[in-house]
């Protein structure tokens, strides 16, 4: 079976920061294909392998000099707060780096929480749970273990078919990774005391965790001084793991792995950072992680300084699989990546993304 990655590079409008929005197709198989099947495009594409997305809408006229209002269709509510605001000593009022987690009504979201720079009792990874489907939110505090196991932020949340949720975070000063798993109780989240998923290469960093929907079995992948991708797995809810498993070169940043209705695991990462040479890269495991395929390059990346910001120091702003997700259906058997990529155009825009 042809299996096809559709790349998605979603527009965001704004002045200053325009951005295109294309589709790509990029073969990826443990079968060879032909370098036309490789370009091949589904729909009404013309052929050069870039395709209107779906619900594509044409951008408006562009006038230099001119700031113009544009009207989009309300897809969120109000901003509701997630964290407790109580600082320490007037410290720590920056949370960063979120990721969230829904089951039904259930929200779990987790963040880099500066309190535990200045709060002794506080560690860097903070939480907080919403059981009204996030209309409010209470601010969970420091999770179970003490402050070395989650000690340098970076957190993920994922929940299983169950309604397990598990939490993660770097550990021990960027030599392992923690997870914690998480039952609902009607006063909030009860989690066990953090495992080991992985430890002993100094600069682990940056991982994302992946819930197999079908089997339960919970996968985090990530990076290590960003030489090299790994993926571990879990098939008890997170009480053992296998020993990492490390995925074809070329190493990188900021893994997201992601498991298809068939458990098939795919695993993109930022390769080449911080060179010149930086591009989004895609490999897949169809024997739950233990061997994966030669990684298929999805696009070449940008690097870019934002004005009056110095390009050696972390002012430079650089384009990050941070920036990007995989998504994919259910009983489908393709993933999209969803995506932004500035362009040298002065405005492009409006775009909706259904």
């Amino acid at each position: 079976m042809k299996l096809r990655i559709g790349v998605v590079l979603v527009a965001v409008l704004g002045l200053g920061n325009p951005w295109t929005l294309k589709k790509f197709t990029t073969s990826v198989s443990g079968a060879s294909n032909t370098s036309q099947e490789a370009a091949e495009v589904d729909g009404d594409g013309d052929g050069d392998g870039i395709e209107p997305a779906p619900n594509y809408v044409p951008p408006e006229p562009f006038v230099a000099g001119q700031n113009q209002a544009v009207a989009l269709d309300a897809a969120v509510g109000p901003n509701t707060l997630v964290n407790s605001r109580d600082l320490c000593g007037g410290r720590g009022n920056t949370q960063s780096e979120t990721a969230m987690a829904v089951y039904g009504d259930v929200i779990v979201a987790a963040f880099n929480d500066s309190r535990g720079f200045y709060c002794p009792s506080h560690s860097t990874v903070g939480w907080a749970f919403s059981f009204d489907g996030g209309q409010t939110f209470t601010d969970g505090g420091t999770l179970p273990g003490g402050l070395t196991p989650w000690s340098n932020g970076d957190p993920w949340v994922a929940v299983g078919p169950d309604g397990t949720f598990y939490i993660s975070g770097i550990s021990n000063n960027f030599v392992g990774m923690s997870i914690s798993r998480g039952t609902v109780t009607p006063d909030g989240i009860s989690w066990s005391d953090p495992v080991r998923a992985t430890f002993g290469s100094s600069g682990t960093d940056k991982e994302a965790l992946a819930v197999d929907q079908n089997t339960g079995s919970v996968y985090m992948a990530y990076d290590v001084n960003t030489n090299r991708v790994e993926v571990v797995r879990s098939d008890d809810q997170a009480a053992t793991w296998t020993t990492p498993t490390i995925l074809p070169a070329p190493g990188g940043i900021g893994s997201f792995p992601i498991i298809d209705a068939n458990g098939r695991l795919y695993v993109l990462w930022l390769a080449g950072w911080p060179t010149a040479n930086q591009r989004l890269v895609v490999s897949s495991s169809d024997d739950f992680g233990q061997t994966f395929s030669a990684p298929v390059d999805i696009s070449t990346v940008c690097p870019f300084n934002v004005a009056g910001f110095s390009p050696l120091t972390a002012a430079a702003v650089r384009w990050t699989a941070g920036s990007t997700s995989l998504s994919t259906a259910p009983a489908a058997d393709s993933v999209t990546l969803t995506s932004l990529r500035p362009t040298t155009a002065a405005r492009l825009g409006p775009y909706r993304r259904r």
